[in-house]
C-alpha cells in the first residue's frame, strides 16, 4: 500500500506531495508534477483530526492510501470533482458540498496543485 499526502512539515519538502511506500519516501513539487493514484481509500485518523480542528494546530492525520500511483510532469489534462482535506476547517475528508467521505473508495484520484480530484 502506498500513502500519498500533502507534506506541511518545515524543511526543503514543505508543501510537496509525499509518496510513501514500504521501502521509500519521495517528495514531488505540485508546481511541476501531478500524481495519478489508483485503487484509493481516503484515510483520516479522526481523533487526531478532531484535536487539529479544536486547537488549530498541524498534525499528520489524513492521506490517500492507494494500490498504485504514477507521478507525471506538468498538469492533468482532465479532472473531476474536488475532494477536500483540511482538518482545521472540517475534521474529515469532504466533497466540495461538505459531505463526510472518510474511508470511501475511489478507482482513480489525481492531484492538481495542492488539491485532490476524482479523475475521469
Amino acid at each position: 500500500m502506498i500513502k500519498v499526502r500533502f507534506h506541511l512539515a518545515s524543511g526543503p519538502n514543505y508543501k510537496s506531495w509525499q509518496v510513501r511506500s514500504e521501502d521509500s519516501v519521495e517528495y514531488h513539487r505540485p508546481e511541476t508534477s501531478y500524481i495519478v493514484m489508483r485503487g484509493c481509500k481516503l484515510i483520516n485518523e479522526r481523533n487526531v483530526a478532531e484535536k487539529v480542528y479544536e486547537k488549530q494546530r498541524r498534525d499528520v492525520c489524513g492521506w490517500v492510501a492507494c494500490e498504485s500511483c504514477e507521478v507525471l510532469d506538468g498538469s492533468p489534462k482532465s479532472k473531476g470533482r474536488m475532494l477536500l482535506y483540511d482538518p482545521k476547517i472540517a475534521p474529515y475528508w469532504t466533497t466540495d458540498h461538505g459531505a463526510n467521505i472518510d474511508n470511501t473508495y475511489w478507482q482513480e484520484l489525481v492531484t492538481d496543485g495542492k488539491r485532490v480530484f476524482v479523475s475521469f
